[in-house]
């Protein structure tokens, strides 16, 4: 069973996922203090739906996780909205990114997680939706503040059951250190997935932390060819059972899009750009002699293991 916004539901076994998008990533305080001339929800909930109608059309995706947390601009209307006119189940995130704030910094692990808790059980954002899928994040290091927000995490995931989502950059120790704090919370290592795993493709490094028994997510780069080698050698060593795949493409986002807030911004990203797991990495796979059985594990049975709560 995977919760999505519009309740729980037990998804086709033979459906691809997307197991880290998002629909918006924006500014919540830009957004509360310009609204519409910041951001024009309506036409961003219409072309996402169309965006999303095509991608389950093309690549048969039956989930798409959206992995925008609190404090990274989700808005849980605009995600029950376009679910509703796409017919894409939409798997809904609470959490925190890694960005500063005087919130976090002034509380412990336990009160944050407390926060946390009230949505996986009241709903989210004065709605009876509740989230899915818990996110956190760490970008360079792990320092006080992150370490209580990785804890908060922790502690919601042995309390409630759902699976985790670290944004990780992987420079140096850090996504052990997300490790070591997660589970020191009594997180369960086989509900996590550490992030953004293509930015270091070397399959001993990967090895070290799949050995942990956690899954790693292969998105946010296009080297087909690196991704296709280090993928096979880690399945030749025998850990397909812990590899996903996702594109981490966010339809809209105002921090890294300067010049497309207001009301007249273009959308710029394309059906296509959901792709590429499907087009271009799974050929590659196969031609790197990747068996038909270990894509189906990581493509289908993972995502459906790890999702489901």
């Amino acid at each position: 069973m995977i919760r999505t916004v519009n309740g729980d539901i037990f998804p086709e076994k033979k459906c691809n996922m997307l197991i880290h998008e998002h629909i918006m990533c924006v500014s919540n305080d830009m957004l509360a203090a310009f609204g519409r001339k910041w951001l024009d929800k309506d036409k961003l909930c219409s072309y996402s739906a169309e965006i999303l109608r095509s991608v389950k059309e093309k690549y048969s995706v039956g989930i798409y996780v959206d992995g925008t947390s609190i404090d990274l601009g989700r808005d849980i209307r605009v995600l029950k909205r376009v679910s509703d006119e796409s017919g894409m189940p939409i798997v809904a995130s609470t959490g925190f990114y890694y960005f500063p704030d005087q919130f976090t910094m002034k509380r412990e692990a336990e009160e944050l997680s407390e926060w946390l808790l009230y949505e996986c059980d009241s709903g989210i954002e004065g709605t009876d939706i509740r989230p899915g899928v818990l996110k956190c994040a760490t970008e360079e290091r792990v320092d006080a503040d992150n370490a209580v927000r990785l804890g908060a995490i922790g502690i919601t995931q042995a309390k409630t059951g759902l699976p985790i989502y670290a944004h990780c950059r992987h420079l140096d120790n850090t996504a052990h250190e997300q490790l070591d704090i997660l589970i020191s919370k009594g997180a369960d290592p086989q509900k996590i997935v550490i992030g953004h795993a293509s930015s270091r493709l070397c399959p001993d490094y990967l090895e070290g932390i799949l050995k942990r028994g956690c899954y790693i997510s292969i998105d946010q780069s296009y080297e087909t060819e690196k991704e296709s080698e280090c993928i096979s050698e880690l399945c030749r060593r025998g850990y397909a059972g812990q590899i996903m795949f996702s594109c981490d493409r966010p339809i809209y986002n105002d921090f890294r899009s300067r010049g497309d807030t207001g009301e007249d911004f273009d959308m710029r990203i394309h059906v296509e750009r959901y792709g590429y797991p499907f087009v271009s990495l799974l050929p590659a796979l196969l031609a790197a002699g990747v068996s038909v059985e270990d894509c189906n594990i990581m493509y289908k049975e993972n995502p459906l293991k790890f999702l489901s709560i």
